[in-house]
This record gives C-alpha cells, structure tokens and sequence, in this order.
C-alpha cells in the first residue's frame, strides 16, 4: 500500500530530540499482557538513524522497549537488549510495521507490508513503566520520520489481519 500525497492524519517528526509526542507513563503501554501488537504505518524522508516508537525513563541506551531502525536496518530492543532484524524500512515510501508479541513463546512476529520478516526468540518486550514516545525515543537524536496510524493492542493480530491493513 502506497500513499502516494501527504495524508492529513500524520504525524511528521523532524531530526530535533525535542520533535517527538510523549505520553506520561501508564501500565497499558508496557506490553505486558499474555499477547499484544504494536502496529504503524511509517515513511523515512533519508536514511539514518531513526527511532519510531518505544518506552524509557531518559536513557538513550537502555529504552525499556523501542523500535528502531539504523544503516544495518531495524531494531529492536527490549529488557534484553538489541535484536537487530535483517529487513529495513525504505526511504521515500510508506511502509506499515507491525511487532506481535507472544508471552507463551516469549516471541515476536516482526512483519513489514503484511509480510514476515523475523521472529525474534527470547524477547522480554514492553516490560517498564516509562513514558512511551512516538518519534525521538527519550529525547534521545535521530532522524526526521512520517507516521500515521499507530496502534497498541493488548491482543495478537493475526497474520490475515496484518495482511489486510497493510495493503
């Protein structure tokens, strides 16, 4: 699915820390339900490094979740550490991505445009009451990004319902 204008609804976030919507910390936003999908639509105007969305008390290494993306593609990190993912959001076009997690595997299904890119093992996700950022992570530097539509639900999407939102 391609916007091929601007849409009215998004967010757009410049390369400034301070460019970023911040809600206060709130245990809904910890991701600590049996399952849970975080779902957004995202364009990158350059490549570099950007932080789309994630958890934290101020630490720019150390985010109680977040995901991310740098030249070696996305990124995500939770009480366990980095997990680097072996697909990237491109530049210059929108692209939905969609993390479900799973607490009986302790997995996450990690999709792009309705297809599954990686399953990350292991994961401790969400865990934390931080404040949860959309755009610059904790104030922390990164790139200028788009979003639109950002989802957090306490269920896992299935593979079906990624599918049909993403194109």
């Amino acid at each position: 699915h391609s916007f091929p204008t601007r849409r009215s609804s998004d967010l757009s976030f410049s390369t400034s820390p301070s460019s970023a919507v911040v809600v206060p910390a709130a245990s809904g936003l910890d991701l600590a339900s049996a399952e849970f999908t975080v779902s957004f639509w995202t364009k990158l105007p350059a490549a570099g490094n950007v932080s789309f969305l994630g958890s934290s008390n101020g630490d720019c290494i150390h985010p109680a979740w977040q995901i991310a993306q740098n030249a070696s593609g996305l990124r995500i990190f939770d009480s366990r550490g980095l997990h680097p993912i072996a697909a990237s959001v491109p530049t210059g076009a929108w692209t939905h991505v969609a993390i479900v997690g799973t607490r009986a595997s302790f997995s996450l299904s990690v999709y792009l445009n309705g297809a599954l890119v990686s399953v990350v093992p292991n994961s401790l996700f969400g865990l934390g009451h931080a404040p949860f950022y959309i755009g610059h992570v904790a104030g922390c530097p990164g790139g200028a990004v788009m979003m639109d539509n950002v989802q957090i639900l306490s269920r896992a999407m299935s593979a079906a319902e990624i599918a049909a939102i993403s194109h």
